[in-house]
């Protein structure tokens, strides 16, 4: 006698494939390393960048936030707006800083993110248009779907 009951994939590997999709979804391309930037006046200055294509954040070498107020303007310390928690730049050009900047910025905390509403929401707008382009949820969802009936992902539909 043949069995067939149509057999179902286990809770974990249930789980294991909502994981895929949740990581292939919320994970992106991520660096943390170091950029030499030109600096008003011809020197350089080393700006830490660590992120992904959706969000990242940038430090000069004494671990203050740095922004740029416009694409190719030069890095600026930045301050966080205590209403909104935006980062928004100082006017404080890094590598032309002043003696009264430098006192200004040792009562600026150290390691700064922007926590504001505003960058939450650009970051999911980024995420989801990406997500659009790709069809990454789409596609997780159906390999998910496949898997949960036991279809194998190359089986003709």
């Amino acid at each position: 006698m043949t069995n067939t009951t149509t057999t179902r994939p286990s809770l974990a590997a249930l789980a294991a494939a909502l994981l895929s999709l949740a990581c292939a979804s919320a994970c992106a391309a991520p660096f943390a390393q170091w950029f030499d930037c030109e600096a008003p006046g011809g020197g350089t200055v080393r700006v830490w960048g660590r992120g992904d294509e959706y969000s990242a954040v940038f430090e000069a070498e004494d671990g203050h936030t740095v922004v740029r107020p416009a694409p190719g303007a030069p890095w600026q310390y930045a301050f966080k707006d205590q209403a909104t928690g935006a980062l928004v730049p100082s006017g404080i050009v890094v590598g032309c800083e002043t003696d009264a900047d430098r006192a200004l910025l040792a009562t600026v905390p150290l390691h700064q993110r922007d926590t504001s509403q505003a960058a939450a929401e650009a970051r999911a707008r980024r995420i989801a248009e990406a997500d659009a382009a790709l069809g990454t949820t789409e596609r997780w969802n159906r390999l998910a779907h496949d898997a949960w009936h036991g279809r194998r992902p190359d089986a003709p539909r």
